[in-house]
Order: C-alpha cells, then structure tokens, then sequence
C-alpha cells in the first residue's frame, strides 16, 4: 500500500453537494455517474445529435461567428442541479470541482490538435459581479495549467441585460446585440471563449463577433462550455 493510499483514509469526509450522503469530494462517485454527455454533437455549436452527422441543421444554414464548440456535459438532471449551486448560491467548492473537469478536457482538446493562443472566459457585466460577487467562469480556468494566458480584461460586457432564459431566440438575439466591447484588438492567432453553459449560444455568438470583427489578427475563435443546453421557445 503506498503512502498517498494510506494518508487518504485519513482525508476528511463532506457531504456531497447532490444527495448530502459521505463524500471524499464535493461530487461522491455515484451522483458523478449520472452526469450525461451526448456521443454525437455538432461540430459548430455542440448541439447533441441523435446520429453520426457533422452538423446540426441551424449551423448548415447559418453558421455561427465562432468557428467550432466543445462542451463536457448535458444541461439536465445532476449537472444542471449542480451548475445552478454553483453560479446562484456562490458553492465555490461546485465550481473547483468542475474547474477540475474543464482543465482535463481542455488537455484533452490540446491533445487532439486543438492549441490556443488565450482563454477568454464570458465577461459579466460589473452589476452582476457584484450581486453573485464573483464570476462563475473565471473559477472554472483556476485548475487550468497552461502557458497560455487568461483574458479577463480585454473583453467587456458593457450592457446589463435582462436574464435570456424566458426570451425567444428572436428576443435573445436582439437583448444581446452591442452587450460587448473589446477595450483592444487582440492579437493572438488562436482563442478560446469559455461560458459554464451554452443554450442558444446567442451570447457567445456576440462575443465573438464583436472580437473578431476588431481583432484581424485572430483567425481561430473556437468555443467550450462546462454545459449544452438546448432551447425550449416559450
């Protein structure tokens, strides 16, 4: 028995932040068993497909302004429980936890070919920030080990918008419109935007419009969410 294996009987037990049973981390094992992720996705927005297709049929008539999206999960059941602890109730232990999950896939990602130069995570908007008191994305990046910078000052959400939830994609679309501003062009040659979740992917897909039409020098602006969610016209 090595040594890490005895001190860990000694590692304090939590609750688990789903079913409050014993835990060695804030997720046990069996909840962490539930966390769906979709086989097929699109490559555009990472919808999830119910078939070995490419694409989604929203991104072969319009493409989106950034060029591909990854994600870990499906927005539902344990997960999405989980995420809105995490982003409404400020459960920082959620968040190490999943920022964990988020550096793997992203070595993951570099691994299969896919570098970036910086990792720019969702601005919110100053409000926000200090209604939740923190910025839920940015705590994703903490476990992330790379060269590579996190951009956390060059994009700014300058917009309050109302929540997108109840919205249609017609209302979303038009509510996020201007919510951005890029203090400088950014002269990196490969990004990646980072959100918790992504449901119509209006807001990102504002986000890096408005990078790319400022920044020439970007010619990668992919995309990676913790979370897919998909839409549900009201």
């Amino acid at each position: 028995m090595g040594i890490y294996t005895r001190l860990a009987r000694f590692r304090p037990k939590q609750h688990c932040a789903v079913c409050a049973g014993s835990s060695t981390h804030v997720v046990c094992q069996s909840c962490e068993d539930e966390f769906s992720a979709s086989e097929w996705r699109c490559l555009s927005c990472a919808l999830p497909l119910n078939q070995s297709l490419d694409y989604c049929g929203n991104c072969l008539r319009t493409s989106p302004s950034f060029h591909r999206a990854f994600t870990l999960y499906d927005y539902e059941g344990v997960v999405a429980f989980l995420i809105k602890k995490m982003k409404y109730e400020a459960r920082l232990s959620v968040a190490q936890f999943f920022a964990g999950k988020v550096a793997e896939k992203i070595g993951e990602m570099q691994s299969s070919g896919h570098h970036y130069d910086a990792f720019i995570p969702m601005p919110l908007h100053k409000k926000r920030i200090r209604e939740r008191g923190y910025n839920q994305v940015i705590e994703l990046l903490r476990s992330l080990k790379s060269t590579s910078p996190i951009e956390t000052n060059s994009a700014q959400r300058v917009k309050q918008t109302t929540p997108l939830t109840d919205l249609t994609l017609a209302q979303r679309k038009k509510e996020i419109k201007g919510a951005f501003n890029l203090l400088v062009p950014l002269t990196y040659k490969s990004i990646l935007l980072v959100d918790d979740v992504m449901t119509s992917g209006t807001s990102l897909n504002e986000l890096a419009k408005t990078i790319l039409k400022a920044s020439p020098d970007v010619e990668v602006c992919d995309v990676l969410t913790l979370a897919r969610a998909q839409l549900s016209e009201p």
